[in-house]
């Protein structure tokens, strides 16, 4: 299936251990260079979600998936535990504390900052 083939071969340039994707914020100051200042203002959203506790093995980067993974804001005693959340690309066991998120949602915003964005607001059903 040609289709399968594409989106594998994308999977395969994430890079893994950065949760925020360089190559889209390169996309998005690119982006940003073509817009007028008035389409450059976003409001994030950020919604958790429940996902099944599973391990797994991916077979391509031989890496196993499935742990709590919070990125440098994940708590050490945290670090072998099966994810249970999900929050974008990031996975938690329960929901995420309000100062992991408010950490991950300050990186996100200077992120898109220095790609040329403004975050006006954010929107979330908890925390």
């Amino acid at each position: 299936m040609e289709q399968k083939d594409t989106i594998n071969s994308y999977l395969e340039n994430i890079d893994k251990s950065n949760r925020f994707q360089p190559a889209l914020f390169e996309t998005l100051k690119l982006r940003a260079t073509r817009l007028v200042l008035v389409d450059k203002h976003e409001i994030c959203l950020a919604d958790e979600m429940s996902i099944s506790e599973a391990i797994a093995l991916d077979e391509r980067s031989m890496e196993i998936q499935g742990f709590v993974n919070l990125g440098c804001y994940t708590p050490g005693n945290q670090l072998s535990t099966r994810a249970d959340h999900a929050l974008a690309t990031f996975e938690s066991k329960h929901s995420v504390t309000s100062s992991i998120l408010s950490d991950l949602l300050t990186d996100e915003i200077i992120l898109l900052h220095n790609s040329g964005f403004t975050v006006d607001a954010i929107t979330m059903d908890w925390a």
